[in-house]
């Protein structure tokens, strides 16, 4: 197993951060002292991390989607990607035209691991069907 580095010093790169300087260090409820560094990730981002998710994490998160293009032509169940919007707080949002009329502005993440499949109108439908079940078993039963 590779050698942790001991001394680091501002101005190294570690994966996609930058170590600006060593910051105060802290001591956990546990009583353990943690080493902390102000860095700054290659997407402009500046943050305070410990050594340990220094060594571990590469980047502030933006890694995977630095180079990222979205694809306008694809459908995501009912929604069709017209473009995408400024990035707010380091997430991507795009704005949809949903099968019903609606527009709407979504996360990109949760658009794609399907966690957002439409404007609020599916939820809408399938509330009205599952009530519209329960009432006719409540009536067969009467």
């Amino acid at each position: 197993m590779p050698r942790r580095p001991s001394s680091i010093e501002p101005g190294a790169q570690y994966g996609f951060y930058v170590i600006l300087n060593e910051e105060e260090r802290n001591i956990t409820p546990n009583g353990t002292i943690q080493r902390r560094f102000k860095v700054k990730c290659r997407c402009g981002s500046e943050t305070i991390i410990t050594y340990s998710s220094l060594l571990k994490n590469k980047s502030c998160g933006c890694k995977p989607r630095v180079n990222e293009v979205v694809d306008l032509s694809i459908r995501y169940n009912r929604l069709t990607l017209l473009n995408e919007e400024p990035s707010v707080s380091g997430k991507r949002k795009v704005k949809v035209l949903c099968d019903c009329g609606k527009t709407k502005i979504v996360s990109l993440s949760t658009l794609k691991d399907g966690r957002t499949q439409s404007c609020g109108c599916l939820q809408k439908e399938r509330t009205k069907e599952y009530n519209e079940k329960i009432r006719k078993e409540k009536t067969a039963t009467l």
